[in-house]
């Protein structure tokens, strides 16, 4: 099976006084901002005569510090050799902290998967229940019914045609999608970089081309080396070292897209495996740590109120009120009911939750 793996999203958390133009690099103010921040950069590159970056600063709640920006990464960057050498160049030429990846995107493209099995194919009979998944089971399903003629006497027969499979919520810390790229590239917005990058990969471009991509919220994952049991937080530096980003790619695989034949037993863990992927060994291990308490309904109603004190005591500083919203966002923190308090309670989703 071949596969040309790539980051197609990378977004990071970073500390920023102040923007500027320097070297080759112009920043440009937006007038629009976003229902987190107030202020929108675009990042040009005169050297490429290319918009390079997305920078938003200057986040409007008082939990998010002051000096917070998010630095998006355009689409285009990710698929060259060095782009982690570029992305750092970026950011310090501008004066930016990364402190840590917000967002990360990585992703396999390939023609079928082992002996030529068609992932449509896979879809279908995931949907027929002739395969079953480990973990996390709630899907979202794309696809349309077609009829296919079957001879010249106008017989026909109509079938579900499937491109596009997600297991998990997009807010959550890892989500999967399996879909056509060659069907959204031609339907969407082409991107001839990453035909390209599949014509240098070895794939057949006269047919469809699929993708399976794992979708990283960065906030509490952790990883470990396998060899000497470190734990540790993904970073930029990783990324610079030849074959992580497919050695990142085959931990997500082996980790998030385990599925298994359906023999009809009890345990699913004993059915066989579908190897869908061969040669996916990776030194890592990933995981959630296990260290918050259990939430309630009473934990819902104590960050209603933590929240909601400041206005109840009528504060007249940002001190006053900033007490208040830390002890709730700390609260929400311990009890892991961040995305609860950020979206039911603040009103708005955070800057590393963002689809």
């Amino acid at each position: 099976m071949v596969r040309v793996i790539n980051i197609d999203w990378l977004s990071l958390y970073c500390g920023c006084v102040g923007l500027h133009d320097i070297g080759n690099f112009k920043v440009i103010k937006q007038n629009y901002s976003t229902p987190q921040f107030a202020e929108i950069y675009n990042v040009l590159d005169e050297l490429r005569n290319e918009i390079v970056a997305t920078i938003q600063r200057k986040p409007y709640s008082t939990i998010i510090p002051k000096d917070c920006a998010i630095l998006e990464i355009k689409n285009r960057i990710l698929y060259e050799p060095d782009f982690m050498g570029y992305v750092t160049l970026l950011a310090d030429t501008l004066g930016l902290r990364i402190r840590s990846i917000s967002r990360i995107d990585v992703c396999a493209d390939f023609n079928s998967f082992n002996r030529g099995v068609s992932p449509e194919r896979f879809i279908k009979a995931f949907i027929e229940n002739k395969i079953v998944k480990m973990g996390s089971t709630k899907y979202t399903i794309l696809g349309d019914q077609k009829c296919v003629k079957l001879d010249d006497k106008q017989h026909s027969k109509t079938e579900q045609m499937y491109s596009y499979i997600r297991f998990g919520e997009r807010s959550h810390e890892v989500s999967s999608y399996l879909y056509n790229k060659s069907k959204e590239l031609r339907e969407i917005k082409d991107k001839p970089y990453i035909r390209s990058a599949w014509e240098r990969g070895g794939l057949d471009t006269t047919k469809d081309v699929w993708r399976l991509e794992f979708s990283l919220r960065n906030k509490q994952m952790k990883y470990m080396q396998k060899k000497d049991s470190i734990i540790f937080r993904l970073d930029c530096d990783y990324f610079k070292t030849i074959g992580m980003v497919e050695n990142l790619w085959d931990c997500c695989y082996n980790k998030y897209f385990d599925f298994r034949r359906n023999t009809g037993i009890a345990k699913k863990c004993r059915m066989p495996k579908v190897i869908l992927v061969d040669n996916t060994e990776s030194t890592l291990k990933m995981f959630v740590p296990a260290n918050t308490a259990c939430s309630n309904r009473m934990d819902k109603i104590v960050l209603r109120k933590l929240y909601s004190t400041e206005e109840n005591l009528r504060c007249d500083t940002d001190q006053e009120r900033d007490i208040f919203r830390s002890a709730a966002y700390r609260y929400a923190e311990a009890k892991d009911m961040l995305p609860y308090f950020y979206r039911q309670v603040m009103g708005y989703v955070p800057p590393y939750r963002t689809a």
